[in-house]
């Protein structure tokens, strides 16, 4: 079963906050909501890890074997695409061949993706 986590960038502090929880205070007194608009989305883990071993959030950036791609979610599943190539997350994060890694999110860096 996967575990329920999500993550927001906060803008204020330049720092990522973790919960398990829809709603969440930081220890500045911050309030986060998951559908809040004021600030970044909360980016839901995909229960799935990295090559180096790090948590898949959506909103992440992977390299892969096939290129620079974002980590969304749609449809019920969580997908990563480039320019021209789709596929469901599960195949760049398998755990007998992992390839993927890391490499940003399209909050902090929006320039690794056109």
């Amino acid at each position: 079963m996967i575990e329920i986590k999500f993550k927001v960038f906060d803008n204020g502090f330049s720092r990522i906050c973790y919960s398990k929880s829809v709603s969440f205070e930081t220890e500045e007194g911050v309030t986060y909501r998951v559908n809040d608009t004021e600030y970044p989305p909360a980016r839901l883990y995909t229960g799935l890890k990295d090559k180096n071993g790090v948590e898949i959030y959506q909103g992440d950036i992977l390299k892969t074997v096939d290129g620079i791609m974002k980590v969304y979610f749609d449809d019920g599943c969580f997908w990563v695409e480039s320019e021209d190539h789709g596929a469901p997350l599960y195949v760049y994060s398998d755990e007998d061949d992992n390839c993927s890694e890391i490499i940003g999110n399209i909050y902090e860096n929006p320039e690794m993706i056109s």
